[in-house]
């Protein structure tokens, strides 16, 4: 089963914290990215997540691993306090804008299966037009959000010896608000 986990490394602005409800018909995970633009009806602060359908216009927001604890560490399952990655219909979550300079970690299950380029420093990841997942890119393109590796690693899943490990990349944005 993938492992999808999108953590933010460095602080982001309370103005850039975002909440949307997933939208019917639609599954979205920790690292896949979505529109937050229209409030939610009769809502001051829920945002109704779309699909990015025109990366060239389109500024998309980041889905962030849920329930991270204050020290960065991430708990698997079976764990008092785990991390929710999977989010579906009608769920509420938190998401991030992706302003330029902001950095995350993200599992590599969380990318683009389907991208040619392997995740490694210097590749880039964008958004894919009527697709949640970046995919990875030799070029930055024409997206208005891109996002640059800075390096591969691995996020610690805790258990019982803390040896589980998933490989992610350092990502951060290059390209954005």
């Amino acid at each position: 089963m993938a492992t999808r986990i999108c953590i933010p490394l460095t602080k982001i602005a309370e103005k850039n914290i975002e909440k949307v409800k997933v939208p019917t018909g639609m599954t979205l995970y920790a690292g896949d990215v979505v529109l937050a633009e229209t409030l939610e009806s009769g809502s001051r602060e829920v945002y109704t997540g779309v699909q990015v359908t025109d990366i060239t216009a389109q500024y998309p927001c980041i889905v962030l691993t849920q329930g991270v604890y204050e020290d960065g560490n991430y708990r698997p399952s079976g764990h008092p306090n785990v991390g929710e990655n999977s989010f579906t219909p009608g769920s509420v979550i938190t998401v991030a804008r992706l302003e330029k300079d902001l950095k995350f970690e993200i599992t590599w299950d969380s990318l683009d299966n389907t991208a040619t380029v392997t995740p490694a420093a210097g590749v880039y990841l964008t958004p894919v037009n009527s697709d949640n997942q970046l995919a990875t890119a030799a070029a930055a393109g024409t997206a208005l959000t891109v996002l640059k590796i800075e390096g591969v690693s691995n996020i610690g899943m805790g258990g019982q010896m803390a040896l589980d490990y998933e490989d992610s990349v350092i990502a951060r944005v290059v390209v954005g608000r």
